[in-house]
């Protein structure tokens, strides 16, 4: 732009390069959504910050691996006819497919260009996930737009990784017999050697074997099977600096895909099958690690004996699980007494005896093995039932 003769008079007009000048800010303040009005003096801050706060923002039309991107709200393009990409160019978007394989980006059809890992490697698949919202930076260099931020290590800029785990899941709700989704958030590696980021919300199904990103399979080995106790672990490949989740009936060694050679069983991710294979249902309590079944699940019931036994109480097969019990003896004839009780861990959980009707206590106990077991005594006289329920557990181990 020119010098703006700013003494003007009315009646005076104005020159065809201060014309153009005029018609610039006016199409500054219309790319960005704005009428244009002389009524209002502030409309060309505000399309300022309309174009500072969301002109790197852009929607996907394109296909898996093949991204092709468009300007939102009429914003005008960054790149210059002629001129191309230009160096630390910034785009987003929110991806509408999830890549299987080497992928490329085409913005405002000013050509295709591949994206890469930080390291420029072509991606491998997994790295960009279906509806999460994704970074690119054009790097002039390699010609090539780098996926996300550079991840901070004690040799490179990047983003910080401060670990405010444990990272959070749930049961998903369109098939919650076999998914789980789990939140992106950093964690820390089982070894001590250092944290890395689950940067994406993932879906997994307990269903089907391992694949890395969202709506894939997540068990490490094997098929899902029937009343069996499954969990949940962050994985991470140092090489292509790829975070995932996956499921092993192992509570501390699963099977690790090829390249994923860092690990941390994620605090509650605790699976339980019932006799469907089906995930049974719970809720869980992250600020407490409090693990409720949606139903209590019978541990033992008896009539008209007495004994001794070992039960398991349907607790992780992890040490430092304290299970909620509920043990009950009935009573059901007037003078008749029953008693259950079951213990662990150096604490008992006892009904008592009673006269008549249900003697009920509700208690922790403390599972310090690996087999989630207990022992139980149970016994009284005549027309009487005995019953240990677990209603849930506290996972007390360290995240």
């Amino acid at each position: 732009m020119s010098d703006f003769i700013t003494n003007k008079i009315n009646g005076q007009t104005v020159s065809a390069s201060e014309w153009n000048q005029l018609n610039e800010i006016d199409n500054v303040i219309s790319t960005a959504g704005i009428t244009p009005s002389d009524a209002v003096s502030t409309q060309q801050a505000n399309a300022i910050a309309r174009y500072s706060a969301g002109s790197t923002f852009y929607t996907d039309s394109g296909s898996a691996n093949t991204y092709i991107l468009t300007s939102i709200n009429g914003f005008a393009t960054p790149v210059l006819s002629g001129a191309g990409y230009f160096n630390g160019m910034e785009v987003r978007f929110r991806a509408g497919f999830t890549n299987t394989g080497a992928s490329t980006v085409n913005i405002n059809s000013f050509g295709s260009k591949s994206i890469t890992k930080h390291n420029f490697t072509a991606l491998s698949g997994g790295e960009i996930n279906n509806g999460a919202d994704v970074i690119l930076r054009y790097s002039a260099t390699n010609d090539c737009f780098v996926l996300n931020v550079n991840i901070a290590t004690k040799t490179s800029y990047g983003t910080s990784q401060i670990v405010n785990g444990p990272i959070a899941f749930g049961i998903n709700s369109t098939d919650p017999n076999n998914d789980i989704d789990f939140y992106g958030n950093s964690f820390y590696f089982d070894d001590g050697s250092g944290s890395a980021t689950l940067i994406n919300n993932l879906t997994k199904r307990l269903d089907a074997n391992w694949v890395a990103g969202t709506n894939q399979g997540g068990l490490d080995i094997g098929t899902k099977q029937a009343n069996t106790w499954y969990y949940g672990y962050a994985i991470y490949n140092p090489t292509t600096n790829v975070a995932d989740i996956i499921f092993s009936g192992s509570p501390t060694t699963p099977t690790l895909p090829s390249g994923f050679t860092k690990k941390r069983r994620i605090k509650g991710a605790f699976f339980l099958t019932n006799s469907s294979s089906n995930i049974r249902g719970f809720t869980y309590f992250a600020e407490g690690g409090q693990y409720i079944w949606g139903s209590p699940i019978t541990v033992s019931t008896t009539q008209n004996t007495s004994g001794t036994s070992i039960v398991n109480v349907v607790v992780p097969y992890i040490y430092g699980i304290v299970a909620y019990v509920q043990v009950q003896g009935v009573n059901d004839i007037t003078g008749a007494y029953a008693y259950t009780t079951i213990s662990s861990g150096g604490m008992t959980i006892d009904s008592g005896s009673s006269a008549y009707g249900v003697s009920i206590n509700n208690g922790e106990l403390p599972i310090l093995t690996n087999t989630s077991t207990a022992s139980i005594t149970w016994g009284g006289v005549s027309n009487r039932r005995n019953y240990i329920y677990t209603y849930g557990f506290i996972d007390t181990t360290n995240y």
